[in-house]
């Protein structure tokens, strides 16, 4: 058993802008690991070896469009006590994938949680109160694609493992 999630995760030049941004940016809690970051799409729970490899086969039919995200705003959340960084406005094509992949999983018998999608990418945690800035000069991230990530705690933290990734190149939907 394995918690896993479908995730865009970001080339080395967007992940070294976003670490530059998240370093700007004044708060006291505890920096993600720039190794970790990631924008969640869909988050599985955990699920079996075999819900991995079925899931691994039928996503390889999911069909989408590359797009671009521009993170350029910055929030926190007070219950996690998370900060993050999120795009100012939600591209449709990114609604489009999360909708494919949380239709592929319910298809597969895993029941996902019930709320809103708010795309974001944590690059802080244990933070207790967050002053601002909200806004920041916006990172153009281009998408390609998207992967499947497994959560794997260590002693020295949680890392995150990509086990399979796949090409956006086209619109048809699955």
């Amino acid at each position: 058993m394995s918690r896993c999630f479908y995730a865009l995760w970001p080339d080395p030049a967007t992940r070294e802008e976003i670490s530059a941004a998240a370093e700007r940016i004044p708060h006291h809690g505890r920096p993600v690991t720039p190794s970790n970051y990631h924008l969640t799409l869909v988050f599985l729970g955990t699920i079996s070896h075999v819900q991995i490899a079925d899931l691994m086969q039928e996503t390889s039919r999911v069909q989408a469009c590359p797009f671009s995200l521009a993170l350029g705003h910055a929030g926190w959340w007070n219950g996690p006590r998370v900060l993050w960084l999120a795009p100012e406005l939600c591209p449709e094509p990114l609604l489009q994938l999360v909708t494919r992949l949380s239709g592929l999983a319910r298809q597969q018998g895993i029941r996902l949680e019930e709320r809103p999608y708010r795309p974001h990418l944590s690059i802080a945690r244990q933070v207790r109160t967050f002053p601002g800035p909200d806004s920041l000069e916006p990172i153009c991230w281009k998408i390609s694609d998207f992967c499947l990530l497994r959560s794997k705690s260590l002693k020295t933290g949680v890392v995150y493992e990509p086990l399979a990734s796949w090409p956006l190149t086209a619109a048809a939907s699955v």
